[in-house]
């Protein structure tokens, strides 16, 4: 665990601020590139569904260059938001934008 989280949890704790606490921030390599990588990818599938009706796992990898889990935390995190609805079951599943 890094000390700039600590340092983010007791100021927290103990002053009342409200500085975000992501698991993520707890690794000692953890890389801001990382997180940003992943909301590139958002936009790239997101840009794609404004071009062409639906979009599944296998075309998402092809455009973006991640792998099959990645690809997958990023539509439940699209679908959770509301912004994609999905069709479909397992490799037969779709996304397109919510309407």
């Amino acid at each position: 665990m890094n000390t700039e989280y600590l340092e983010k949890f007791f100021r927290n704790l103990l002053l009342g601020e409200n500085n975000e606490l992501k698991n993520r921030y707890c690794h000692i390599k953890y890389n801001e590139k990382v997180a940003i990588n992943a909301q590139k990818s958002s936009d790239i599938i997101l840009n794609y569904l404004k071009e062409h009706d639906s979009i599944n796992n296998s075309t998402a990898r092809e455009i973006t260059g991640l792998t099959a889990p990645a690809v997958r935390k990023i539509f439940k995190k699209l679908e959770a938001d509301g912004i994609i609805v999905g069709s479909g079951e397992n490799k037969n599943r779709t996304y397109s934008l919510n309407k």
